[in-house]
């Protein structure tokens, strides 16, 4: 049998997908027999005709809600906390998150919280993350990384139990999306599927996801970004971030991620851009080891000739990120976003230390991250 490996793979319990999918949420909240939900949010959607939709769904499976509005970008260990106490003075029996990939992180995070406290005395907590963005996926992983509010640390909490058991992925709550929000989470699913198509826990499953999501954003994140109110568009970049979240949380992501949640902790920037502007630098990067990869993927895309060299090939797939980039006016350098260049080494030795990078093709020194660090700074990308 040779080298042939086992894996795990995870997902929710159900996934709702698809126009007005949200319908029928309350359907399958009254199999579980709850009766109030904690709804996790921030103020903003707190405030939006969305929460309505969503309190409807629940009123139809006998459940009520109160909500946590608490929750900001780079959700902090204080609004888990916050989060927590809300969910026991209130009585809730579940979770609920309405947002993009902060509500859901804050909301997986208190469910770990009760469920690890021995006093709470509670083993289990269903949870159903309603999401309205398309690209973090973290309505359906196994991942929540939440900001130390002394250190600025990001701290990712990998569990198979927070996974949720409800994911809702209704395009119909993403028209009214703003061109900045759509351009960062699209960039952000496909920054998932490039890194998990070449990270070291890829398998059969997470390939094929991976490169059906890029082909996907490919097709329709650019149109989304263009006209938010393309049904279609919306549709097709729900199933873009859906595929590429079933890829990376069970092949695992890499050094990109490990240097946008350190750009995240200590600028509390948004983590969507990081990405987007870290991931042709770490591409770069690790180009000589996964160049086979990177031209399967442009070849797939048809940005060049099949019969091109695996090298020239994977070239023009890093054009072509810099160049998505561009028409979605993603920023080309850190210091565009005000990040100081004399933090790269600090940056890169966070980085080091981030456990997603275990999973990154190539595994860097801490110097090598701060080079990374420090051309993304300049706007430097040598190899094209």
């Amino acid at each position: 049998m040779g080298n042939i490996q086992n894996y795990q793979f995870y997902m929710p319990k159900l996934t709702l997908i698809g126009v007005n999918a949200l319908e029928k949420l309350g359907g399958e909240l009254e199999k579980l027999r709850v009766k109030k939900a904690l709804v996790v949010t921030d103020v903003f959607m707190a405030k939006s005709e969305i929460i309505s939709s969503v309190e409807k769904s629940l009123k139809t499976g006998g459940v009520s809600m109160s909500v946590y509005d608490g929750v900001e970008p780079n959700p902090k260990l204080s609004q888990v906390k916050a989060g927590t106490y809300r969910f026991m003075e209130d009585g809730c029996d579940m979770l609920v998150s309405l947002g993009g990939g902060s509500p859901h992180d804050c909301a997986k995070a208190i469910k770990f919280a009760v469920i690890r406290n021995e006093k709470f005395r509670i083993k289990e907590i269903p949870l159903a993350a309603v999401n309205t963005t398309a690209g973090t996926a973290s309505e359906i992983t196994n991942c929540a990384v939440i900001t130390d509010d002394e250190t600025h640390h990001k701290v990712p909490i990998l569990d198979a139990g927070i996974i949720p058991d409800i994911a809702v992925d209704d395009p119909m709550l993403m028209l009214k999306m703003p061109k900045g929000l759509t351009a960062a989470t699209g960039m952000d699913a496909l920054t998932h599927a490039l890194e998990a198509y070449v990270a070291t826990g890829k398998n059969e499953i997470t390939q094929a996801a991976s490169i059906r999501a890029v082909g996907l954003v490919d097709k329709y994140l650019y149109e989304a970004y263009c006209n938010g109110g393309d049904i279609e568009a919306r549709n097709g970049m729900v199933y873009a971030e859906y595929l590429a979240g079933m890829a990376f949380s069970n092949a695992g992501l890499g050094l990109v991620h490990a240097m946008a949640h350190q750009l995240g902790g200590l600028y509390n920037l948004p983590h969507g851009v990081c990405n987007a502007l870290l991931l042709p630098y770490v591409m770069a990067f690790n180009f000589k080891a996964v160049c086979g990869g990177y031209g399967e993927i442009a070849k797939s895309l048809h940005l060049c000739p099949m019969a091109q060299t695996d090298e020239r090939a994977a070239k023009t797939l890093i054009r072509y990120v810099v160049e998505l980039g561009r028409r979605l006016n993603i920023p080309k350098a850190l210091a565009e976003i005000k990040v100081d260049a004399a933090d790269c080494g600090r940056l890169a030795k966070m980085a080091s230390e981030d456990p997603f990078l275990a999973n990154n093709p190539v595994q860097p020194t801490v110097e090598e991250i701060e080079k990374v660090f420090s051309d993304a700074w300049h706007g430097r990308l040598e190899i094209l």
